[in-house]
């Protein structure tokens, strides 16, 4: 008897959407639109198919329809949708027969961005009153991690400065003196800056505000900041972070110092530069083993596609030597083969832990998991595991979209990890904690 297997067809989306600012998801609220762009292959259509419905639907928005006839004459049909606000939409296909009847049905979430195109995919379930039979492969799988039942603990606020912020992301924790202190990145797609809050718990937060934006008198940051790493040293904190230019969003590294963790003063120039091979270079997780810097950063040769951790080492934290690409998505996992971004790395017992961002072409270039990965000299890395350390299904009872930007670290021997993620209550990026 013929076997009938989940996954049956393929179909390739290209959406053209729009980014000004951050490797992230555009806030809905924003008045601007995009487009989406379609193209079917004619080997990939089941002959049967005649027609597909396209439906775009998010809460507060007005559903948008269109239709494609499919005709199996043409070696590739394409189809384009236009002025549909940018965002995150949840994208449904359906693939009639000559009866209007559902034969297959493909669902996703997608995000229309601004000048740029962004790739999703979506796969095609058979529909109908047939019968087949069904091969079921469990994998068992618990996460580690225990969620907080305060999450998110970062929220926007109710009303205030950062009430309407797309991005509360990129957390960096310190514990000094017994008080926790917390970096992010705060902003919407016109400016994003670093805010800081502080905890007793490292749970409950208290927010301070915003330590550095355009207001410092550096060119660096005059167009905002979209990553950080810091640390503090003989009661100095240093920060690493990633400037927004006026023509680049991924422009590098800088370098910023400060007595109090408010007050910064920034490093005149950059002290890590983009190149010509590696022309969009952010987010880097700095720490220093055996008086070395280690800088781990993501490289991306193309603006928002495949993404791959590379590493730097320094005597002095500004002057660094480049080590190369130490750590790339694996083709043959799915929730990361279409790159790793975004690490936070950690030492433990003299070993090296990154814990990194994994972004799925299979489920959508958005989709985003947690992965980790181990190293005894920062440059040969072992995956710990073919199953994502985080996923958005681990962060109940918070309803997230997807999970990304983890920031781990060690505390009263316990590993504690916040991300960042998606949250399907108000569609905008908060923070979470959890721990194991």
């Amino acid at each position: 008897m013929k076997k009938l297997f989940l996954i049956l067809i393929i179909f390739s989306f290209i959406f053209s959407s729009c980014k000004e600012s951050k490797d992230n998801i555009i806030s809905p609220n924003i008045t601007k639109t995009g487009g989406i762009s379609l193209r079917l292959v004619k080997t990939t259509i089941p002959s049967e198919i005649k027609k597909l419905i396209i439906t775009l639907q998010r809460p507060g928005s007005m559903t948008i329809i269109d239709s494609i006839n499919v005709d199996v004459s043409l070696d590739t049909i394409r189809h384009s949708m236009n002025n549909i606000p940018i965002g995150i939409w949840y994208l449904n296909i359906d693939a009639k027969d000559s009866l209007g009847i559902i034969r297959y049905q493909g669902n996703t979430y997608v995000s229309i961005y601004e000048n740029e195109t962004t790739i999703a995919y979506v796969v095609m379930y058979p529909k109908g009153s047939g019968t087949g039979n069904l091969e079921i492969v469990i994998t068992w799988w618990i996460s580690k991690w225990k969620m907080s039942n305060q999450n998110p603990i970062i929220r926007q606020s109710i009303s205030g400065w950062d009430a309407n912020h797309f991005y509360l992301v990129d957390a960096y924790v310190l514990k000094n003196n017994g008080t926790y202190q917390m970096w992010y990145i705060t902003g919407d797609n016109n400016l994003v800056k670093v805010a800081y809050a502080t905890s007793l718990d490292g749970i409950n937060w208290t927010k301070q505000g915003v330590v550095l934006d355009t207001n410092n008198p550096s060119p660096l940051v005059k167009y905002g900041i979209n990553s950080i790493s810091i640390m503090r040293e003989n009661g100095v904190y240093k920060m690493w972070f990633t400037p927004i230019t006026s023509t680049k969003i991924h422009a590098g590294v800088g370098y910023a110092t400060s007595s109090d963790g408010l007050n910064w003063s920034v490093h005149p120039t950059l002290v890590f530069e983009t190149t010509n091979s590696k022309p969009y270079i952010f987010a880097p997780s700095v720490i220093k083993k055996d008086n070395q810097y280690f800088m781990f950063y993501t490289v991306e040769s193309t603006l928002h596609k495949k993404s791959t951790i590379h590493l730097a080492t320094s005597m002095d934290g500004i002057n660094w030597t480049d080590q190369g690409e130490v750590l790339t998505g694996r083709n043959d996992i799915f929730w990361e083969n279409d790159g790793v971004f975004y690490p936070s790395v950690l030492l433990d017992n003299n070993k090296f832990i990154i814990y990194y961002t994994a972004k799925s072409e299979f489920a959508g270039s958005d989709y985003g998991f947690i992965g980790k990965a181990e190293s005894f000299d920062g440059i040969n890395w072992i995956y710990s595991n073919d199953k994502p350390e985080l996923s958005s299904m681990d962060t109940k009872p918070w309803n997230t979209i997807f999970v990304r930007y983890p920031f781990v670290m060690k505390d009263n021997g316990k590993l504690k990890m916040y991300f960042s993620a998606i949250s399907a209550s108000n569609n905008m990026y908060q923070i979470g904690y959890a721990e194991q």
